[in-house]
Order: C-alpha cells, then structure tokens, then sequence
C-alpha cells in the first residue's frame, strides 16, 4: 500500500512540475514560504550551472588572452620545437626565419609555434603562387635561410657565407609533404620533404629534409 501511494505522489509531482514550466520559486517578503510567481523565461544569457559557468569563464579568459602566447605555451610543455632540417652532401642545414628582435634564438626557427598536429604549418604558405613548388626565391622573399649547422651542432648564424644558397634550391615538393613516425609521441620526426637542389656543377638532385620536435635542451645546443 506504502508503494502504491509513493507511486501516485510522483506522479502528482511530475504533472505540477510540467505545468509549471512557466513559472519560478519566489519568496514572499512576509513569509518563509514559497509560491509560485509568474515570470518572463526568455532564454537567459548568464551561466545555468556550474559546468556552463567555468565554460563561460574559460571562454573569457580565452578572448582576453594572447592565442599565440597560448599556443607557445602549449607547444613548449606538450610537445618541444620543430625545426625543419635538411641534409646536403655531409652538411646539415636549419630553416631560420629572422624575427627581427636583434636576438638570435629559438624564436628565429621556422617551425617554432608548428605543433606535431600541425606539421607543415609554418611551410605551406611560402607557397606563395600555390603552384605545390616552392622556390628558392619564394624562400628568400620570405626572409628563409638554409644555415648551416657546424660539426659541433652549433648553428652558424652569423656567418651568412656558410648558408646553403636558396639560388640553389630549385623547389621543394609541396605534394610530397609527409608524415614521419620516427618519433615517441613527443619528440623525434614527425615529417619528411623533398628538396630539388643543384649542386656545384649545375646539376640537379633530391634531397630529402626532415621535420624533428626537440626539446628546450635539446634546441639550446644550437645557440650555444
């Protein structure tokens, strides 16, 4: 009987409660209890729970923050810096892209905002005719130096004479941009480019450059 009359109180509840979905809890001034008050219930625009009200705080602090600043800092705890590499003839090669700050650093790595869900990122627009090559003269209109790495694994930024000539880059392949999976997840290649060069003799070859995500200490080798 208990049951039977536990079963009918739900009920009752639940057909107030849908013929009450035009009105609010109120309390009245001269008493602790509450009655129903009509009320407007156009759609509200401020947080109806404590999960929307983190979502909307999020979604503020999101606006009013830098994205770059974001992705830099996402990029340096999850998953290093992407330097785009290329091997010519024994001699190994950085794409650097000046910033223009008067320092020579990380920041000057093309590649350095990439993610590894990103790769290629940084590459793709200096395509500029969209023709899938990129030239050697689109490198140099966008301010890209191939600098050489010495045998120590310090970049040689300073001396612009031991660069690879983009004059000697026929093109890069942007059609065969590709994953690379020599990597753990974080670190390690992460892509593979092709790069039609010519050598001293006029000559040309392929050569096949790759994209690595290093750590911090592992990039500051370069600038030491």
């Amino acid at each position: 009987m208990k049951k039977i009359l536990f079963l009918l109180s739900v009920m009752v509840l639940s057909t107030l409660s849908a013929n009450a979905s035009n009105f609010t809890l109120q309390a009245s001034p001269s008493s602790s209890t509450y009655q129903p008050a009509i009320r407007n219930t156009a759609p509200q625009s401020h947080a109806t729970s404590v999960g929307d009200a983190f979502c909307k705080g999020m979604q503020n602090w999101h606006s009013q923050t830098s994205s770059s600043a974001i992705r830099n800092s996402v990029n340096t705890a999850l998953y290093g810096y992407d330097p785009y590499m290329v091997e010519i003839n024994g001699v190994r090669y950085m794409m650097i892209k000046d910033n223009n700050d008067g320092v020579f650093n990380k920041n000057d790595i093309l590649g350095i905002t990439d993610t590894t869900s990103t790769v290629f990122a940084s590459l793709r627009p200096l395509d500029l005719n969209r023709d899938n090559r990129l030239t050697g003269q689109e490198l140099t209109k966008a301010g890209i130096r191939l600098v050489k790495i010495s045998s120590s694994g310090k970049l040689l930024y300073k001396d612009k004479s031991q660069d690879f000539k983009n004059s000697n880059i026929v093109f890069i392949y942007m059609t065969e941009l590709r994953k690379a999976y020599d990597n753990n997840g974080r670190t390690g290649d992460f892509g593979y480019y092709d790069v039609v060069i010519k050598d001293a003799k006029g000559k040309t070859q392929l050569v096949t450059g790759v994209v690595t995500f290093e750590t911090e200490q592992e990039l500051n080798k370069y600038f030491k």
